[in-house]
């Protein structure tokens, strides 16, 4: 067997096993006046890059924001407006005063954190099996 496709090989299957990582939805409520405090825990996973935010209303519509910044008591981004049957209705840039929603919804992928632990058995005996790949007799 070439060089090359002992070491490439198992490299390859480590990646793969890596890109197996199971994922999770994260959803978190949080009520208008909370989400203006930046020092509140709830309010603070609202901010973190890549995080939507869902903004029910009292008539059914709720706002999906994909980018949004919170300032003077408004939410303004871009995203889509949904009917209260969740068609779109309309996309673009929006802006919602705080005041008019009844609940802020988030909702983030994460990795699930059993991942990162089984990351380095992973790739321990991912090593292992290229050694003896390499040389049997040795092993």
């Amino acid at each position: 067997m070439p060089r090359c496709v002992r070491v490439v090989a198992p490299a390859l299957a480590a990646l793969l096993m890596l890109a197996c990582g199971t994922t999770a939805l994260r959803r978190t409520t949080v009520a208008p006046a909370r989400l203006q405090s930046v020092r509140d825990s709830a309010a603070a996973q609202f901010r973190d890059p890549g995080t939507y935010l869902k903004a029910h209303l009292r008539d059914g519509r709720a706002y999906v924001f994909d980018h949004w910044s919170l300032a003077g008591g408004t939410v303004s981004g871009t995203g889509r407006v949904l009917d209260a049957n969740r068609t779109q209705v309309a996309q673009g840039a929006l802006a919602l005063p705080l005041d008019s929603a009844v609940l802020f919804e988030s909702d983030a992928v994460q990795t699930a954190s059993a991942v990162g632990l089984l990351t380095v058995p992973t790739i321990v005996t991912v090593a292992i099996g290229a050694m003896c790949a390499a040389n049997p007799k040795a092993y």
